[in-house]
């Protein structure tokens, strides 16, 4: 449920308890302090009949941000052993020339760019 900040409480304030929900559980209920515009932003996902509640509307945002914290973890994964080969390759003597490098990715770039591609 949303709900404006009581009279009286100051942003920044919170409250934990614990709550029935109705199953055979607790919940952490807790107030937080959100801004207009994150506060339009669940209303509209609700009243789009995709979500039934704030809870919802949260729980599907923090799944998608572990998602794509995963998915930045494994691109830095793959950083750190592109440039721990790169460094290898280079201690071995196996390098380019800066040349050799840029005229590869003018190649590229030229294949990606031709009409009809």
């Amino acid at each position: 449920m949303i709900q404006p900040l009581p009279e009286g409480k100051e942003q920044g304030e919170s409250r934990n308890a614990l709550a029935p929900t109705g199953n055979s559980g607790y919940r952490v209920v807790m107030d937080i302090s959100i801004n207009e515009r994150n506060l339009a932003h669940i209303k509209r996902k609700i009243d789009s009949g995709k979500y039934s509640s704030t809870d919802d509307v949260l729980d599907s945002a923090l799944s998608l941000l572990d998602e794509h914290d995963a998915e930045l973890e494994s691109e830095l994964v793959g950083l750190r052993e592109s440039v721990r080969r790169g460094t290898e390759q280079a201690d071995a003597g196996q390098v380019v020339s800066a040349g050799e490098v840029f005229q590869e990715l003018r190649q590229r770039n030229a294949s990606l760019t031709k009409p009809g591609r």
